[in-house]
């Protein structure tokens, strides 16, 4: 197995669906079965290499969330067609998640997501990376998802348990609206907070006193917990249970 083909793993395992497939498949197996992909492509030449490679995401994003579909559709009490739905929106943001944007199931329940939202560049929030809790109802998408923050925030509109004031989770939600439009608009409160609908008030009221005290809390906070969550995170992903 040659460095270029070390390499073109190491980024697949590095995606959201690749952390995915650790989690279902374990290390060994997962890479095994990327390497097999990785070496049938290349029998054919490629000239752009930046296509090859994301065409063997694609690839193995597809065949890793029809597993998945399979093992959720065989659950005990899962209707056997599924939720049409939900399985094209988990299609759609593994192929073509939105900018800063990833997710995946959490369990092998396609109700059930884990989102990760990197802090925007030119936002207080830049260099950190915040993982949410996407819980959906029975009714979805008549009604909307349950969202919360699961990395600890300083953000007017996201209290302490991690719920987000965001008004298209609530009254101004619609059907057509999507997992993928949910992680950006909450990519968007993180750019431009709504003090006046503040969750905390009195981080809302800091905000207007003292705008860069205010700033400067929620970057000690996103140096702070970025650290702790990313350990965390990785401890869940790599480490299995004993026994």
């Amino acid at each position: 197995m040659d460095a270029a083909s070390v390499l073109e793993v190491s980024s697949i395992l590095c995606s959201c669906e690749g952390v995915s497939l650790l989690e279902h498949r374990g290390v060994g197996e997962a890479i095994q079965f990327l390497f097999r992909i990785i070496m049938s492509k290349k029998k054919t030449h490629f000239e752009n290499v930046a296509e090859t490679m994301e065409g063997i995401r694609k690839e193995v994003a597809r065949k890793h969330i029809a597993k998945i579909i399979s093992t959720c559709n065989s659950a005990k009490g899962v209707d056997k067609n599924g939720p049409k739905r939900l399985k094209e929106e988990l299609l759609d943001i593994s192929l073509n998640p939105p900018p800063l944007c990833s997710a995946w199931l959490k369990r092998d329940d396609l109700y059930t997501w884990v989102a990760k939202i990197e802090g925007p560049p030119e936002s207080v929030y830049s260099g950190g990376v915040f993982y949410l809790d996407i819980n959906f109802p029975k009714e979805y998408p008549l009604k909307p998802p349950a969202v919360k923050f699961t990395t600890k925030i300083y953000h007017c509109n996201v209290n302490e348990s991690g719920t987000i004031c965001l008004d298209i989770l609530k009254k101004k939600w619609m059907p057509a609206m999507t997992a993928s439009s949910v992680l950006l608009s909450i990519c968007s409160l993180l750019l431009d907070c709504n003090p006046r609908d503040a969750l905390i008030p009195r981080l809302g009221c800091l905000y207007f006193r003292d705008k860069s005290e205010y700033e400067r809390q929620a970057k000690r906070y996103t140096l702070k917990y970025r650290k702790r969550r990313c350990l965390r995170h990785l401890q869940d992903k790599w480490v299995k249970p004993s026994g």
